[in-house]
């Protein structure tokens, strides 16, 4: 993500930067769903059931967990999938609900989205 000219990190990604070495994570360049699990959970902070999940993703040598939490209810995964270009969008400046801060989808899917995610918190980690 871009501010003005200068990157935005997502949570997480400073530490997935430093700890791989590199300059930047290119998200786009993970093509392949890994791993996906999404559960039903009561917040008590909310008063409600809400859905937690995480993704992994990779690019055939490293891997990327994104964790999300409070994910709107209309998702959609279609697997087995190729992701063509893998995004996540802030969404937060925007006035978006608070659900729909973060979205992660395919850019360049043809013919619907491989991955239509909107949650309200995420956190990329390496998985290893």
């Amino acid at each position: 993500m871009t501010e003005g000219n200068k990157k935005v990190l997502l949570p997480g990604e400073a530490e997935i930067i430093e700890e791989l070495k590199i300059d930047s994570l290119e998200l786009h360049q993970f093509y392949e769903i890994e791993k996906i699990n999404i559960d039903k959970v009561y917040d008590d902070i909310l008063w409600r059931d809400v859905y937690n999940g995480f993704i992994v993703i990779s690019d055939g040598s490293v891997y990327i967990k994104i964790e999300m939490k409070n994910i709107h209810e209309k998702f959609s995964v279609c697997l087995p999938s190729r992701i063509d270009l893998f995004a996540i969008g802030d969404y937060s400046s925007n006035g978006y609900e608070n659900d729909n801060r973060y979205h992660l989808t395919d850019l360049e899917d043809i013919g619907g989205y491989s991955i239509d995610i909107w949650c309200e918190d995420l956190f990329l980690s390496l998985e290893k």
